[in-house]
């Protein structure tokens, strides 16, 4: 007989050793009888996990003396009635509990008997017995994997309540499927069974998995229940007589139904099949027609169409053209991101962007920010381009972010948009910002006379309330002219409770014109248990509408969901001044406080301070300081917050104080988990920078970010700031505007500290103002301690230098000849990628009768960059250069840099002189090359058809009044386009 024990575990109770699965397989000994079983329970008491097979087993309730069995196995026996029945006693802690798992598949069952009594069971296997009913499963409500295939089942009703996952029950004598319980089954195999309607299957949403081979599903329609099903993945429906399909086609018929599908009838589904299916019911025929079919000629009416709107017709009919080689090499199938941002692709690239995306299945996120321009002549007021767009983007459904901020959208266009929030299962962002959708229908004889009122905005919020998969999260309506009307709508719409909306931007909005729109939104802030962070920032700037905020302030006291509020660049009342103290005090749930901008009276203001104690938990706070005193109190007033993440202080007029004037009480603990400290424009002493910076030094180890903008910095200072650089890992350094009174050695050893050698990506000192030093000089003397390779030093790291208006010294550019190439050296030497010198000022003697200008200068750093390769690899010199004979245009196609912003230029001529030569960039290195003009249309030409990888980039291009310019701004948008969508 064999018998196998595993599992040897110490018992807990006496610290002994014991047994926990005892293993039978009746194939490889002598079979078990009953008192066998009695004596293993004697010997083995702590079995949990038993596993009897292949024994002609008639009964097994003497197993009820195994007190600790959970895990059961009896397959392959010759059971007919399960007799294991549930024996435990409370009062004497006796007897057997319920089983976990049972296997009773391939027996010969046709009573359950004891089943029911078995009410923890979480797998059951019943499978290959002679069952007709399964009443006795109706109490095990913790079952959540059920095998019945190879039975005489009809009746599934006894399932009506159990919470499955789980359910085989192909092979059986099943006609419908409606009392599985919807909301939790997630793999369903019933094959095999007499099944022909599928009405009830729309209700299962947590569907993956389902086997319906097998039956009596004649009408290819009952595959539209499934459609809907957004996690159904693998479906297998073969075997089923559909009226006339044939065989072969019956895959392409489901999969133009279910397009997400990754398995069908046991295969996989490969990328071309969906395609084909697509192909097979005619869904790209039209794509890459032109899109003059919005503008046939049966459309015009020749009495009604004007100038404009023929030629608009004609232009879009000959640009689709263009975009072919766009559509034929986008990337199929594959794109997940794109962004064309401030690219102005206009209608016709709109289109073309349509046509192909709706390839692409994994399409999640999508960037069109700016590209629809009113400076486009081409583009028009109507509807179907956004219409076409959204259209398409419902199509595989899988974006997940969308922003079209800057595309001139009006509420003539917006209906189609309203359309994608409420069908969208999956968009989950949606920035709508710097538009017009706050927009009214108003008289064309009276436009103070309003019609209807904001119509996008309550056709934006219908859709948020009526979405089915309320998916939208996110939603940015910054800068859209919205007034009180759509205040009012956006007010009601987040009252109710279908709206899911978790952040909302409707900042820079005149909330207040036409009426007081704070009440609803007043309301909201009430009811609404979802939204977390809200700005309504720069909403209310006129001292006639300050009191309505106190509404807003009132309803703070009560809301208990929001993390994070912006209220800056709001005109309060003194009322309101008084209410936000008390919302601040009162409300426990918002951790970012934004009073950026906002005037607050002293007496309030110090109410505000004593409601900050209180803030333990807060993380963000951003305010405007107003008085060189309150600096002092804001600081004491946060002592206490020892988790505070992000601190913005600011102040409008900058006037450094001397220390006696102002004396600060610094706490570690407020500076100790500071990712983030912006102290800009604050009128405080050099001395009190230095304070701040040296307890920044001892107390903080995570400083990401840091704005000391025009401060005055000292050699102390300075010396501060280098030690800080070395202790922790700055990622933004921002010292605009700031006086920097230090020596060379100081300012050495600040380039060459730990930050910025190795972590800094930003380091902003544009508009510097240089005490006692020459920048060039200053960089001058990194490149000469600097002993490394520049081709290989700090590698991989993109590094911006902000040194716009840097004072660069004609006397000392004359001095030494190298001084503009070893200052590009040093540069290089701290390992900046990309270097930024608008608007740099030349210093000129006044008695120098041979002054230099910004063109020279601009030619030797051109030159500097043509003669070796740097680790920069971007050059920005936005400028104004004046003259006919311009130097560094010859300069241009040698320079070893991959990017350039150029001066402006304002001798015509040379400009188109530069567009020739860089037609063939000889080094190979150029990439993007950013004019500073506008084009006209010989220049636009050559800017389309720059040879090799260049682009050339034009900053804005005005109104194109004719036909012939506007076709070759759609080539250059195009060109632009490829190179950021497209691989060559």
């Amino acid at each position: 007989m064999a018998v196998t024990l595993k599992n040897l575990k110490i018992l807990p109770q006496t610290g002994s050793h014991a047994y926990t699965k005892l293993l039978s397989d009746g194939r490889k000994g002598q079979h078990i009888s009953s008192q066998q079983l009695n004596d293993y329970d004697t010997k083995y008491p702590h079995v949990e996990h038993m596993e009897i097979q292949y024994h002609s087993l008639k009964s097994i309730a003497e197993l009820a003396s195994f007190p600790c069995l959970k895990w059961l196995n009896v397959s392959h026996n010759e059971l007919t009635e399960f007799d294991l029945n549930v024996q435990w006693n409370i009062d004497t802690n006796t007897g057997n509990k319920s089983l976990i798992t049972l296997d009773l598949s391939r027996n010969q069952l046709t009573n359950l008997g004891a089943l029911g009594q078995h009410i923890h069971l979480e797998v059951l296997d019943l499978a290959h017995n002679h069952l007709e009913s399964i009443a006795a499963l109706s109490s095990l409500q913790l079952l959540k994997q059920l095998n019945i295939e190879h039975n005489h089942i009809s009746d599934l009703s006894p399932l009506r309540t159990l919470h499955i996952a789980e359910l085989n029950a192909a092979h059986n004598n099943l006609t419908e499927l409606d009392d599985i319980f919807a909301e939790s089954i997630r793999i369903l195999n019933v094959s095999n069974n007499n099944i022909s309607n599928l009405n009830c299957c729309t209700k299962f949403h947590q569907l993956t998995e389902f086997y319906v081979g097998d039956n009596n599903i004649s009408d290819l329609q009952q595959l539209d229940h499934l459609a809907k099903l957004a996690l159904l993945r693998q479906l297998d429906v073969k075997g089923n007589a559909f009226q006339c399909i044939k065989e072969k086609d019956l895959e392409l018929q489901v999969l133009w139904i279910l397009p997400d599908l990754q398995y069908l009838n046991g295969h996989q589904i490969g990328a071309a099949l969906k395609i084909e299916a697509k192909s097979k019911h005619h869904a790209f025929d039209e794509q890459l027609l032109s899109i003059q079919r919005y503008y046939t000629d049966e459309d015009a009416n020749d009495e009604l169409e004007t100038e404009k709107e023929f030629w608009c017709r004609m232009v879009e009919r000959g640009f689709a053209v263009c975009w072919e080689r766009f559509i034929d090499e986008f990337p199929t199938l594959s794109a997940e991101h794109v962004d064309l941002s401030n690219i102005k692709i206009g209608n016709a690239g709109l289109h073309s962007l349509c046509d192909s995306i709706q390839q692409c299945s994994t399409l999640t996120t999508l960037v069109l920010r700016g590209c629809l321009s009113a400076n486009r002549w081409s583009d028009t007021k109507s509807q179907w381009p956004l219409k076409y767009l959204c259209d398409t983007l419902l199509i595989n459904d899988t974006l997940k972010v969308l922003d079209l901020s800057h595309c001139c959208i009006d509420a003539v266009k917006f209906e189609p948009l309203s359309y994608l929030i409420e069908h969208s299962s999956s968009l989950s962002t949606l920035n709508l910002s710097h538009n017009y959708i706050g927009q009214h229908v108003v008289d064309k004889h009276n436009s103070s006379n309003i019609i209807k009122a904001c119509p996008a905005i309550q056709q934006l919020s219908a859709s948020v309330i009526q979405s089915k998969s309320q998916s939208l999260s996110h939603l940015f309506l910054s800068d859209n002219q919205i007034d009180s009307f759509g205040a009012y709508s956006i007010g009601q719409c987040l009252q109710s409770t279908c709206c899911k909306l978790r952040v909302l931007d409707i900042s820079h909005n005149p909330l207040t014109r036409n009426g007081n729109g704070m009440g609803e939104i007043a309301k909201f802030l009430k009811a609404n248990m979802n939204l977390t962070t809200f700005d309504m920032s720069y909403c209310i700037e006129n001292k006639r509408d300050s009191e309505f905020m106190e509404q807003i302030f009132h309803s703070l006291k009560e809301n208990t969901c929001l993390r994070e509020l912006d209220i800056s660049g709001n005109v309060l009342s003194k009322h309101a001044m008084q209410y936000l103290a008390i919302a601040m005090m009162q409300n426990q749930s918002i951790q970012a406080w934004k009073i950026k901008d906002v005037f607050i009276e002293q007496e309030p203001f110090h109410s505000v301070m004593s409601a900050l104690i209180e803030k333990h938990g807060l993380l963000e706070f951003v305010a405007e300081i107003q008085s060189a005193s309150n600096l002092d109190k804001i600081l004491n007033s946060l002592s206490h917050c020892s988790n505070l993440q992000c601190l913005r202080l600011t102040h409008a007029p900058p006037h450094a104080v001397s220390n006696d004037q102002l004396q600060l009480r610094i706490s570690e603990q407020s500076f100790s988990a500071l990712t983030t400290l912006h102290l800009s424009k604050l009128p405080i002493s050099s001395e009190c920078v230095c304070e701040i910076l040296q307890v920044l030094c001892h107390s903080n180890g995570s400083l990401l970010d840091l704005n000391i903008e025009c401060a005055q910095i000292s050699t102390a200072c300075l010396a501060a700031l280098t030690k800080l650089c070395d202790v922790v890992s700055l990622e933004r350094l921002s010292l605009d505007s700031c006086a920097i009174d230090a020596d060379y050695n100081g300012l050495a050893q600040f380039f060459e500290s730990r930050a910025i050698s190795r972590s800094l990506r930003m380091l902003n000192m544009a508009n510097v103002e240089w005490m006692s030093v020459e920048p060039l000089q200053v960089f001058s003397k990194l490149s000469a301690n600097s002993e490394a390779s520049l081709d290989d030093i700090h590698g991989g790291r993109a590094f911006t230098l902000n040194l716009s208006k840097v004072p660069l010294h004609a006397s000392t550019i004359r001095k030494h000849s190298k001084s503009l190439n070893q200052f590009v050296r040093g540069i290089a030497s701290i390992g900046v990628s990309d270097l930024v010198l608008d608007h740099f000022r030349v210093v000129n003697d006044e008695d120098d009768a041979d002054a230099m200008n910004v063109a020279e200068i601009c030619t030797a750093i051109f030159e500097c960059f043509s003669k070796r390769t740097f680790t920069t690899q971007s050059l920005s010199i936005k400028h104004e250069v004046h003259g006919k004979n311009v130097g560094f245009i010859d300069a241009i196609p040698l320079v070893r840099l991959r990017h350039i912003s150029l001066p402006k230029l304002s001798d015509i001529d040379s400009l188109t002189r530069l567009l020739h030569n860089v037609q063939d960039v000889k080094t190979g290195y150029l990439e993007t090359l950013l004019l500073g003009n506008e084009v006209n249309e010989e220049q636009m030409q050559l800017t389309a058809f720059s040879g090799g990888k260049l682009l050339i980039q034009i900053p804005e291009f005005g109104n194109m009044q004719k036909e012939s310019m506007d076709r070759k701004v759609n080539e250059y948008v195009n060109k632009i386009a490829f190179s950021k969508c497209c691989k060559e």
